[in-house]
């Protein structure tokens, strides 16, 4: 199992920065798109990566230390 929570902790470490850049990305494209349905596409893309940068950015990191305070036996 602690495999499994090293794992999850790396692939979530900069997943918000990178949908921060990729919605940057997208919006920069929509500008310098000369077709319509480019422009609004790009425009779809970069909000999707925003919405992925918001969720990524308020997810809770996984790792040793979040596994030890659940596993701890609580006395009082």
């Amino acid at each position: 199992m602690r495999n499994m929570f090293a794992y999850m902790r790396s692939s979530g470490a900069d997943d918000a920065g990178y949908f921060r850049n990729r919605a940057l990305q997208e919006q920069a494209a929509a500008q310098k798109a000369t077709c319509e349905a480019a422009r609004d596409r790009h425009d779809q893309l970069a909000a999707i990566c925003r919405f992925r940068a918001l969720i990524a950015s308020s997810r809770p990191q996984f790792g040793p230390e979040v596994t030890r305070e659940r596993n701890a036996v609580r006395v009082g």
